[in-house]
């Protein structure tokens, strides 16, 4: 398995088992050095970029999904899709400690726009989270 992302997240992905590539130009070149015996399926989870690189290696449309954008002939994954069950399943494995959601980074929801830019700098190696209080009554 390769994992793309920034450079920051390489320990992250080598935590997953994956095989860190950054992003950037010539990512389609970094991950034919990996993959001697091709690539058969990627899925992208930010902007287009791992989308393009997978379609540059050969990977059919319908072996890509991505949750970045709509493309056509390439299956987005963003719940519309989902089977019967899976938001229980997800949950289920939450709560038994099986699902990791690493988060980097907290902000109150006053400072929203700081979490979504961090997230979207490339400089936090996982999630940043947005903290929502209750209003007094």
């Amino acid at each position: 398995m390769i994992g793309t992302g920034s450079a920051i997240s390489s320990d992250f992905l080598r935590g997953l088992g994956a095989g860190p590539v950054a992003y950037g130009d010539g990512l389609a070149d970094r991950v034919r050095a990996l993959a001697a015996g091709g690539v058969t399926a990627a899925i992208g989870l930010r902007g287009m970029e791992t989308m393009d690189a997978a379609r540059e290696l050969g990977v059919p449309d319908n072996r890509i999904c991505t949750i970045a954008a709509q493309v056509d002939g390439v299956p987005t994954a963003n719940g519309a899709y989902a089977a019967p069950g899976a938001l229980d399943e997800v949950a289920g494995q939450g709560a038994a400690s099986q699902l990791r959601v690493p988060i980097a980074v907290s902000f109150p929801v006053e400072q929203i726009r700081r979490a979504a830019e961090r997230q979207a700098d490339g400089t936090c190696p996982a999630k940043s989270s947005s903290t929502f209080r209750a209003r007094p009554s």
